[in-house]
């Protein structure tokens, strides 16, 4: 009876550390979205802007937010796999242009939004 009773709360205190792995993991990937919500926001800006300095300015402060997102996505994905996919998208922004990721990168910050998938 002991054992049963030890494997039962053994597997409840898994159950709960898990779930709170998971919700580190999407406090995380909100935190990503954070940076991700501000780098799209000054990539629009600087696509509009007549000043080529001061767009330059934009583009180069909006691929900064998109690099400090990578390292909290990167966490996040690691202690969820959920979060796997926008990780991988925001590794691409050294190699990809901006306005390629920019689909990607709302949809998969709407489902961090949303509560995960």
């Amino acid at each position: 009876m002991k054992r049963v009773a030890f494997i039962i709360c053994s597997m409840a205190l898994l159950m709960s550390l898990s779930a709170c792995s998971s919700s580190d993991a999407l406090t995380l990937a909100r935190q990503a979205c954070t940076y991700v919500q501000s780098s799209i926001s000054l990539y629009n800006a600087a696509s509009k802007n007549k000043d080529p300095k001061a767009a330059n300015v934009q583009y180069a402060n909006a691929l900064q937010d998109l690099r400090k997102a990578e390292p909290l996505a990167s966490i996040a994905a690691g202690e969820d796999t959920q979060w796997q996919a926008l990780q991988a998208t925001l590794s691409e922004s050294s190699r990809v242009p901006e306005k390629n990721l920019i689909y990607s990168l709302t949809q998969q910050c709407q489902a961090a939004q949303a509560g995960g998938v």
